[in-house]
């Protein structure tokens, strides 16, 4: 999945995604859709911190949007080898 193919599934601009990606911003209205796309909570009050495994997700999932491949696809075929 690349940035424009997220942005379509969670009804942005691919520069949204573009800048949440490099920091530049944070996804206010769309962290709910993006939270169930990843499968897990993020949260943008500091006394409710990601748990390792799922600053573990964020970050192979902007790794995997960065190099071109798809993150969501990955995750569901990991999911189905644990289930």
């Amino acid at each position: 999945m690349d940035q424009a193919e997220l942005a379509a599934r969670l009804g942005v601009s691919r520069s949204a995604v573009s800048a949440w990606i490099n920091n530049r911003a944070w996804p206010q209205k769309s962290i709910g859709a993006l939270e169930d796309l990843l499968g897990v909570n993020l949260t943008d009050d500091p006394d409710e911190l990601l748990t390792a495994e799922e600053q573990a997700q964020v970050e192979a999932f902007i790794a995997a949007i960065r190099a071109g491949r798809s993150p969501v696809s990955q995750r569901r075929d990991q999911s189905a080898l644990t289930a």
